[in-house]
């Protein structure tokens, strides 16, 4: 009986600790991940709106614009962003990681197939940036304004490696509590199945007390009855 009930014991123990792990791995790691992307989701949009009102006279002035690229650059470096102007018509007039050289009038590059009115209401998007990008990235865009008319958009890169080195930093905390659980839990359980084990073995032992009692009693009985005693 021990044997059997530490069988059942140590299956299910290990059945939950399989749904534990499985549970971590996989629900709390997209519950962490969605509030840490959500964060920079915010962080970075009210950066880039930040940037739009502060320099919006400035965006398509030649004569202030390489000025501005420099304070952005550090601002980049600072937050590991990438920080684009972008016109509707997809031209790229300012770029924190562009390094070639190019004068005051130039248009660094274009984005084929740019369509800002596909953004709908949506201000962010992940992936390679129609292809400009070599990593996958979370991208928030802030629109670029002037007289009520649109102009353009500042956009915001994030690399997604960021954001999942930020989800491990505490998620690998939930590996570290399942253990702790699962160790009290296997505590509970010992002395749970010791403690079945022994009662066990005291109800055996009383039965093997009580029986040459419960047969001298009926030998009593039987005789009383007139019946021959084996």
């Amino acid at each position: 009986m021990k044997f059997n009930l530490l069988t059942k014991y140590l299956f299910v123990y290990a059945a939950v600790a399989l749904l534990g792990f499985l549970g971590v791995t996989f629900i709390s790691y997209r519950i962490d991940y969605a509030k840490v992307y959500n964060y920079y989701t915010d962080a970075l949009y009210k950066q880039a709106l930040s940037i739009s009102s502060e320099y919006a006279d400035d965006y398509f002035s030649e004569e202030h614009l390489r000025i501005v690229e420099t304070e952005l650059r550090t601002v980049a470096l600072l937050n590991d962003t990438r920080i684009m102007f972008i016109d509707t018509a997809g031209n790229i007039i300012l770029d924190t990681a562009y390094a070639q050289e190019h004068n005051t009038k130039d248009i660094l590059y274009t984005i084929d197939g740019f369509d800002y009115t596909s953004l709908g209401t949506k201000h962010t998007q992940t992936g390679d940036f129609y292809g400009m990008l070599d990593c996958t990235c979370l991208s928030v865009f802030a629109p670029i304004t002037s007289s009520f008319t649109m102009k353009g958009y500042v956009v915001v890169h994030l690399d997604e490696n960021v954001i999942t080195d930020n989800v491990y930093t505490t998620f690998n905390t939930n590996y570290i509590t399942l253990v702790m659980v699962m160790l009290l839990s296997h505590c509970t359980l010992s002395r749970f199945t010791n403690r079945s084990t022994a009662l066990s073995k005291r109800q055996r032992n009383t039965e093997k007390e009580i029986s040459p009692i419960k047969l001298m009693s009926k030998m009593i009985l039987m005789k009383s009855d007139g019946c021959p005693l084996p």
